[in-house]
Protein backbone atom coordinates (compact mmCIF):
# COMPACT_ATOMS: atom_id res chain seq x y z
CA UNK A 1 0.00 0.00 0.00
CA UNK A 2 3.02 2.30 -0.09
CA UNK A 3 2.09 3.14 -3.67
CA UNK A 4 -1.03 4.89 -2.34
CA UNK A 5 0.68 6.45 0.69
CA UNK A 6 -0.99 4.14 3.25
CA UNK A 7 0.80 2.36 6.05
CA UNK A 8 -0.59 -1.12 6.76
CA UNK A 9 -0.46 -3.17 9.97
CA UNK A 10 -1.87 -6.62 10.64
CA UNK A 11 -3.12 -8.45 13.71
CA UNK A 12 -0.65 -11.02 15.03
CA UNK A 13 -2.54 -12.46 18.01
CA UNK A 14 -6.10 -13.57 17.25
CA UNK A 15 -6.94 -13.78 20.96
CA UNK A 16 -6.52 -10.02 21.49
CA UNK A 17 -7.64 -8.45 18.21
CA UNK A 18 -9.17 -5.34 19.80
CA UNK A 19 -6.10 -4.77 21.97
CA UNK A 20 -3.84 -4.93 18.91
CA UNK A 21 -6.08 -2.58 16.92
CA UNK A 22 -6.15 -0.15 19.84
CA UNK A 23 -2.37 -0.24 20.16
CA UNK A 24 -1.95 0.54 16.44
CA UNK A 25 -4.44 3.46 16.53
CA UNK A 26 -5.37 3.00 12.85
CA UNK A 27 -7.30 5.50 10.75
CA UNK A 28 -9.30 2.60 9.27
CA UNK A 29 -9.77 -1.14 9.89
CA UNK A 30 -10.54 -3.83 7.32
CA UNK A 31 -12.19 -6.92 8.78
CA UNK A 32 -13.16 -10.32 7.42
CA UNK A 33 -16.04 -12.39 8.76
CA UNK A 34 -14.02 -15.59 8.90
CA UNK A 35 -11.21 -15.22 11.43
CA UNK A 36 -9.49 -17.62 13.82
CA UNK A 37 -11.17 -18.07 17.24
CA UNK A 38 -13.98 -15.48 16.88
CA UNK A 39 -15.56 -14.07 13.75
CA UNK A 40 -15.37 -10.50 12.48
CA UNK A 41 -18.86 -9.76 13.79
CA UNK A 42 -17.69 -10.52 17.33
CA UNK A 43 -14.61 -8.31 17.03
CA UNK A 44 -16.58 -5.49 15.44
CA UNK A 45 -19.04 -5.50 18.33
CA UNK A 46 -16.14 -5.46 20.82
CA UNK A 47 -14.39 -2.65 18.95
CA UNK A 48 -17.58 -0.58 18.79
CA UNK A 49 -17.90 -0.70 22.58
CA UNK A 50 -15.27 2.06 22.77
CA UNK A 51 -14.16 3.10 19.28
CA UNK A 52 -15.69 4.62 16.17
CA UNK A 53 -12.67 3.88 13.95
CA UNK A 54 -13.90 3.46 10.35
CA UNK A 55 -14.29 -0.21 9.43
CA UNK A 56 -14.76 -1.95 6.07
CA UNK A 57 -15.67 -5.64 5.88
CA UNK A 58 -13.95 -7.69 3.17
CA UNK A 59 -15.50 -11.13 2.87
CA UNK A 60 -16.11 -14.05 0.55
CA UNK A 61 -19.42 -14.64 2.36
CA UNK A 62 -22.58 -13.73 0.49
CA UNK A 63 -23.70 -10.11 0.61
CA UNK A 64 -27.10 -10.67 2.27
CA UNK A 65 -27.56 -11.01 5.24
CA UNK A 66 -23.87 -10.58 6.14
CA UNK A 67 -23.56 -7.00 4.89
CA UNK A 68 -26.70 -6.03 6.79
CA UNK A 69 -25.34 -7.59 10.00
CA UNK A 70 -21.89 -6.02 9.55
CA UNK A 71 -23.31 -2.55 8.99
CA UNK A 72 -25.79 -2.96 11.87
CA UNK A 73 -22.82 -3.74 14.14
CA UNK A 74 -21.03 -0.58 13.02
CA UNK A 75 -19.16 -1.33 9.81
CA UNK A 76 -18.99 1.56 7.35
CA UNK A 77 -18.97 -0.58 4.21
CA UNK A 78 -18.92 -4.18 2.95
CA UNK A 79 -17.04 -5.55 -0.04
CA UNK A 80 -17.32 -9.12 -1.34
CA UNK A 81 -14.30 -11.09 -2.55
CA UNK A 82 -13.00 -11.20 -5.16
CA UNK A 83 -12.79 -7.46 -5.59
CA UNK A 84 -10.74 -4.95 -7.52
CA UNK A 85 -7.97 -3.19 -5.59
CA UNK A 86 -9.12 0.04 -7.21
CA UNK A 87 -12.63 -0.43 -5.79
CA UNK A 88 -11.19 -1.12 -2.34
CA UNK A 89 -9.00 1.99 -2.55
CA UNK A 90 -11.99 4.08 -3.63
CA UNK A 91 -14.01 2.81 -0.67
CA UNK A 92 -11.12 3.49 1.73
CA UNK A 93 -10.73 7.03 0.38
CA UNK A 94 -14.49 7.66 0.61
CA UNK A 95 -14.73 6.43 4.20
CA UNK A 96 -11.68 8.42 5.26
CA UNK A 97 -13.02 11.54 3.55
CA UNK A 98 -16.32 11.18 5.39
CA UNK A 99 -14.64 10.68 8.74
CA UNK A 100 -12.12 13.45 8.06
CA UNK A 101 -9.23 11.32 9.26
CA UNK A 102 -7.31 11.40 6.01
CA UNK A 103 -6.49 15.09 5.65
CA UNK A 104 -3.12 14.32 4.06
CA UNK A 105 -4.51 11.98 1.38
CA UNK A 106 -7.34 14.32 0.47
CA UNK A 107 -5.12 17.35 0.04
CA UNK A 108 -2.66 18.34 -2.61
CA UNK A 109 1.07 18.65 -2.21
CA UNK A 110 2.54 21.83 -3.56
CA UNK A 111 6.14 22.68 -4.37
CA UNK A 112 6.98 25.89 -6.17
CA UNK A 113 4.74 25.90 -9.26
CA UNK A 114 3.83 22.18 -9.12
CA UNK A 115 0.79 20.68 -7.42
CA UNK A 116 0.30 16.92 -6.94
CA UNK A 117 -3.12 15.45 -6.19
CA UNK A 118 -2.38 12.46 -3.95
CA UNK A 119 -5.70 10.77 -4.73
CA UNK A 120 -5.40 10.85 -8.50
CA UNK A 121 -1.60 11.13 -8.84
CA UNK A 122 -2.12 14.02 -11.27
CA UNK A 123 0.70 16.57 -11.36
CA UNK A 124 -0.25 20.07 -12.45
CA UNK A 125 2.01 23.03 -13.08
CA UNK A 126 1.01 26.68 -13.00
Amino acid sequence: MNKWNYQVATVDNWEIVVKEITAQQPDLVTMDITLPLYDGFYWTAKLREFSQVPLIFLSAAEMDPNAIRAIALGADDYLTKPFSVNVLLSKIQAVLRRTQLNSVATSNLQFENCQLNLLTNVLMTS
